[in-house]
């Protein structure tokens, strides 16, 4: 199988064409979190910390936006903010889920190993679930620094390598034979990656779990997944493998599934 994480085609064609394949994903994490803290809100908290009430703010990847809008009321005024995607779906889809509030963000459809941008524009880039798509993950990285202000900072979340495991646990037990891909930019090894263009950097735990009492939402993702080619496997094994997650469920009152995320904050150049 061709690695789809950072295959360029795939994700703009295929993958993130829309947001339907990431709402599945969100949907999950959003009914079924069990969290102290949410981690929209943890990210957000980091952000109002780490940047100045009036600041530009570059949003690479920026998905559907729901940090945004599930922060809608805590954005400073002071905030310029420019949404940027690959995907012309996901821009258009951005706009949409957002609302009245889109009308805050400018929308620029660009690669961040090629950012068009002059250097020393932004406070504050945020890159959140998105660096492990990149195919050149250190030039990705070194572009962001570029654009940043001297003083400005980075915000990268992303997953660890036992994210969300208990889902390919289940996967293989239907399918022995089912390989999964890992992501390339982890919690394990992103300071190290930073750490090649930004002097100072921070690692923020947000692990928490997700507990599902019913099947469905939890073959919804996998259908979405990337790792796996989820929709064939869905189609092939989704009856097989809704039993196991039903026996499960019967067996405990429920699936626990760990979520392994976190933040990096860097600062700083090399």
């Amino acid at each position: 199988m061709v690695d789809r994480f950072d295959n360029q085609d795939y994700l703009k064609e295929e993958q993130y064409k829309t947001s339907k394949n990431l709402s599945a994903r969100i949907r999950l994490h959003k009914e079924y979190g069990v969290s102290q803290r949410e981690v929209p809100l943890a990210i957000f908290d980091a952000m109002l910390k780490e940047i100045p009430e009036n600041a530009n703010i570059l949003d690479v990847g920026c998905g559907r936006g729901d940090l945004w809008k599930d922060n809608a009321d805590r954005i400073p005024d002071g905030w310029n903010i420019t949404a940027m995607d690959i995907s012309a779906g996901m821009i258009e889809d951005h706009k949409a889920h957002l609302g009245d509030l889109s009308q805050r963000f400018t929308y620029r459809i660009a690669d961040v190993q090629e950012l068009p941008f002059e250097d020393n524009q932004f406070d504050a880039v945020l890159a959140m679930y998105m660096l492990y798509h990149v195919p050149d993950i250190s030039k990705g990285i070194t572009e962001m620094r570029r654009v940043l202000k001297p003083d400005g900072v980075l915000l990268a979340q992303t997953n660890g390598g036992g994210h969300m495991k208990e889902l390919f646990d289940f996967v293989q037990l239907v399918d022995p034979d089912m390989n999964r891909q890992f992501l390339t930019f982890t919690v394990e090894n992103g300071a190290e990656y930073i750490g090649g263009s930004f002097s100072d950097v921070q690692y923020t735990s947000h692990d928490s779990h997700i507990w599902v009492d019913t099947a469905q939402p939890i073959l919804d993702y996998i259908d979405s997944m990337i790792a796996i080619e989820g929709d064939k496997y869905i189609t092939h094994n989704g009856q097989d493998l809704r039993k196991v997650i039903d026996d499960e469920i019967t067996k405990n009152g429920g699936v626990r599934i760990n979520r392994v995320t976190g933040l990096f904050t860097a600062r700083g150049t090399k």
